[in-house]
């Protein structure tokens, strides 16, 4: 995998609509590869001062790609980093890591999907996904709640997001089922910035 950190220049008209919409930035940064399917990029607003957003995929992004495009040149606000991304590839049982998702955590009830408000169902969700996904969480923290609401280009209702995210140590219990929550994200709303699982050495 490949993890690549791109900050963005918000005097770029399109750079702004796509901080301001999770759909917009999806559409972006797919044109970064040539068969984005197979590149299952995941992706999250890291900060937004600067703009920086985080992207993880199969495949090294290609950023040539996006700035031959007619109209993004001069869309990064200075050269984009990538490098090969071999952490979840040594994990071992036992091991702790520190962690950060930024998820959309939901409840389905009578067949309809339902986002979790309070912060004690939001972390009830996330040692949830915890125990199906191959680790324990030892300790976390709500750091960030946002509310997103924006329009597909096509127009129609706005799409309503609640954007948490989550800071903290987990412990591996099964290290395939960690990498392949790893590699595909979790929970719902993936391609607008939620799911990524990031995880770095504990110190």
């Amino acid at each position: 995998m490949y993890l690549s950190r791109l900050v963005l220049n918000l005097r770029h008209r399109w750079a702004r609509r796509d901080v301001a919409n999770p759909h917009e930035m999806h559409s972006t940064l797919l044109r970064l590869f040539d068969d984005p399917k197979a590149a299952r990029p995941l992706w999250r607003l890291e900060s937004m001062n600067p703009p920086t957003v985080l992207l993880q995929s199969t495949q090294p992004p290609d950023f040539g790609r996006l700035l031959t495009t007619n109209g993004y040149e001069g869309y990064f606000a200075c050269p984009p980093q990538s490098k090969p991304y071999h952490l979840p590839d040594g994990l071992v049982e036992g091991q702790v890591l520190r962690f950060r998702l930024e998820a959309n955590p939901t409840v389905t009830r009578r067949g309809k999907r339902h986002g979790l408000r309070r912060v004690d169902e939001q972390l009830a969700w996330l040692h949830r996904q915890a125990q199906r996904h191959g680790f324990d969480v030892l300790a976390a923290t709500v750091s960030r709640i946002e509310r997103r609401s924006f329009r597909k280009r096509s127009g129609g209702a706005p799409i309503v997001l609640v954007a948490v995210r989550f800071d903290g140590y987990l412990q591996v219990r099964e290290p395939y089922l960690l990498k392949r929550a790893i590699a595909q994200g979790i929970g719902h709303g993936k391609a607008l910035g939620c799911g990524l699982l990031s995880i770095a050495p504990a110190r």
